[in-house]
């Protein structure tokens, strides 16, 4: 502790560092005029878009870049979460009739369906339909293994 009115020696002036604080008024200024710049640029543009754009602000301008139109009914519209869900019930709900339920699997009435519960009591009662081994394709080798022409 120094006693006189001598300044203090610094070790860290002779290392090279700075020994005053920051000034803050260049700070402020050069945030004060980003904001300055922010704000006029944006008239700008707004003033930009009124002139390139007739009628830009107005609702009923159809001829908007960026209109909201329905895709052609070939394409699917995008869902949201409450429409996935209840896609999957739907399917479900079929899934279950053709899985579960008797009906006809065509209008003639000449075939079907079954429930699987059915289906698979059966087959485990009759068996498998036996079919007839395939037969194995002609050879087109020699005996000694190479290929005849």
């Amino acid at each position: 502790m120094a006693t006189s009115h001598e300044p203090e020696h610094d070790p860290l002036t002779e290392l090279g560092y700075e020994t005053r604080d920051m000034h803050y008024r260049p700070v402020a200024s050069a945030v004060f005029w980003f904001f300055v710049f922010t704000f006029v640029m944006g008239v700008v543009g707004f003033i930009f878009m009124m002139l390139w754009l007739p009628g830009f602000p107005s609702p009923e301008n159809t001829t908007a870049p960026f209109m909201r139109h329905t895709p052609p009914s070939k394409y699917p519209l995008l869902q949201n979460n409450i429409t996935n869900v209840t896609d999957i019930e739907t399917l479900r709900r079929q899934e279950d009739a053709v899985l579960n339920h008797y009906s006809w699997a065509n209008p003639d009435h000449t075939r079907a369906h079954i429930p699987i519960e059915a289906a698979i009591a059966i087959i485990a009662k009759q068996g498998l339909p036996e079919t007839p081994p395939a037969s194995a394709p002609p050879s087109n080798t020699s005996p000694g293994g190479a290929r005849q022409p």
